[in-house]
């Protein structure tokens, strides 16, 4: 399935309805949007809060205090090889999320590797 199928993108579609289709296709339940702040988005200009930012300092704290507090040894991700496209999504995860739900997260890719 291509990019444009996945999305139900075509040309003659204008920029919102693409935005709108792109969007619903990357998270068709929707379920972030109370964390996000809306009022900071402007479609015009292409303007609007980073939830990935977010996510990178978030790690970049945790990792900050493990460090501090003398727990387990940091590991890269991801931390085992993947060839799936769900183990690679899997690895991202356990990115963003503290120490407990990243070995839940290499067990999903473990599993979902074999």
């Amino acid at each position: 399935m291509s990019f444009d199928e996945y999305f139900d993108l075509n040309d003659r579609m204008d920029r919102l309805d693409q935005l709108v289709a792109f969007a619903v296709g990357l998270a068709p339940r929707a379920t972030h949007l109370r964390y996000l702040d809306l009022s900071q988005v402007n479609i015009a200009t292409g303007a609007g809060s980073s939830a990935g930012l977010a996510c990178q300092l978030a790690s970049g704290a945790a990792a900050a205090a493990k460090i501090l507090l003398g727990r387990k040894p940091l590991r890269p991700v991801p931390s085992t090889p993947s060839t799936t496209p769900t183990a690679t999504f899997s690895a991202a995860v356990a990115y963003c999320w503290p120490t407990a739900t990243r070995s839940s997260a290499s067990n999903a890719t473990s599993s979902s590797a074999a």
